[in-house]
């Protein structure tokens, strides 16, 4: 089964994904039989990194993971950025406008890549140049390693 959540930013989609899993392992446990689920019970299991990954069987994939892997390559910065807020408000690395002129944030990056229609002339050939780099890069340890 197959469970889509959608939503504005912000409005609790990873949430209440985490509370279908917590709930779900509730019910198969059988060490958690008579306990009632809770607030409490539930935040201090999300807080547990040992446990909350082994919730159920249920997991989470958002459709924006290979997005925001590819435009971590292009921004040079970590994926796991991606899902802090204050990175995604905060101005990207490269020199890009968003429509309204001003500087491009890592969000509106984001937005730009996955509405492709949308992409400016800039960021298409910056990230031709990118991969390009990256081919030959590629290429020479390719040869390098031929050599040896």
């Amino acid at each position: 089964m197959i469970i889509g959540i959608a939503g504005k930013k912000q409005c609790g989609k990873d949430t209440i994904c985490n509370i279908i899993r917590y709930l779900d392992w509730m019910k198969r446990s059988e060490s958690m039989e008579g306990l009632v689920p809770s607030a409490a019970h539930f935040q201090a299991v999300m807080d547990n990194s040992d446990v909350a990954p082994i919730l159920s069987i249920w997991e989470k994939h958002a459709w924006a993971d290979k997005l925001k892997q590819c435009a971590s390559i292009i921004l040079g910065a970590d994926v796991d950025c991606f899902e802090e807020e204050w990175f995604k408000s905060t101005f990207t690395t490269l020199p890009l406008s968003n429509e309204e002129g001003e500087p491009m944030t890592n969000r509106e990056f984001l937005t730009a890549i996955a509405n492709s229609a949308s992409l400016s002339s800039d960021l298409t050939k910056f990230a031709t140049e990118q991969i390009a780099k990256m081919d030959a890069r590629n290429e020479a340890r390719k040869a390098s390693s031929e050599q040896k």
